[in-house]
């Protein structure tokens, strides 16, 4: 397989335990079949259904306050937080076995199936986020996933299955050389920088890359074995990424400035683990050589 001269490393690795929650950076995450270990374990629903009996979701672009709440991995459970909050939530993924869920889908693909994690954790939700319509989802490894890679998507020595509510695919890294150019650009533009976790990216990558050159990769290789992430397309970016969530609040220039800077909205890019990628580790600090 042909790579790219030039070598980058793994600066983070951030898995999101649930879904529009901030995501928790670690030093390795193992590879599954259905992308990074830990990764959208839950996700957030309205309470009610509509007529095909399926809760519309909840997100970031929903609610930015969910940005405010931080979550960790307990042992056997995810543990949530939130400043002013006298008591956390403990969530845990083998708990959950009575009532199903059905969440419409994202961007148009199949709705997620998943088990509806109680009482508790939709008033501690609620209380949150000062809305009392909400729920929260277990996605266990037995229900489906948003979509299986299609026949136009798949990449050669791609796996075949998505990771557990996701947008569209497993994995989604990017290039902070091309952070570092936006935000010079938004610099000239009297705008201020903004952080890599705006982006939600799962692996984050540095080193003598041309800004935007992974926009033309078919993927990046990571490690000695190596760890492959087969490119499957830019990551169209919606106002999710006009959230700080450092601070729970909504903007309104990010988008605008990127459309400037890229002429679309684009950037970061969307991968799946190579089938021989399973069961291996990805290691912040290991090396990252782009694969053409």
């Amino acid at each position: 397989m042909n790579r790219f001269e030039g070598v980058g490393k793994v600066s983070d690795v951030i898995t999101y335990p649930v879904k529009s929650l901030p995501g928790v950076r670690r030093s390795a995450v193992r590879i599954t079949a259905n992308g990074l270990e830990g990764d959208r374990l839950f996700a957030l629903a309205r309470r009610g259904v509509d007529q095909d009996g399926v809760s519309p979701k909840l997100t970031l672009r929903e609610s930015p306050g969910l940005g405010a709440i931080t979550p960790e991995y307990g042992d056997g459970c995810v543990i949530l937080r939130k400043e002013g909050m006298n008591r956390p939530l403990a969530l845990s993924t083998d708990s959950y076995r009575d009532k199903e869920v059905v969440i419409k889908s994202f961007r148009g693909v199949l709705p997620l199936l998943g088990i509806y994690a109680g009482k508790e954790a939709a008033d501690w939700m609620a209380e949150a986020i000062g809305d009392e319509d909400v729920q929260v989802v277990a996605i266990p490894d037995d229900k489906n996933h948003w979509r299986s890679i299609g026949a136009g998507d798949q990449r050669q020595g791609a796996a075949t299955r998505t990771g557990r509510g996701t947008d569209g695919y497993p994995v989604h890294y990017i290039n902070l050389s091309s952070l570092s150019a936006f935000n010079d650009a938004r610099a000239q533009q009297g705008l201020g920088r903004i952080g890599p976790e705006r982006f939600r990216a799962n692996v984050e990558i540095n080193g003598s890359f041309e800004p935007f050159a992974e926009n033309s990769w078919g993927g990046i290789a990571i490690g000695d074995v190596p760890v492959e992430l087969m490119a499957l397309g830019g990551c169209k970016r919606c106002v999710t990424i006009e959230v700080d969530q450092k601070k729970g609040e909504r903007g309104n220039d990010v988008m605008k400035s990127l459309n400037a800077l890229q002429g679309e909205m684009v950037f970061g890019t969307w991968a799946s683990p190579s089938v021989s990628s399973v069961g291996q580790e990805i290691v912040v600090g290991q090396a990252v050589v782009p694969i053409v």
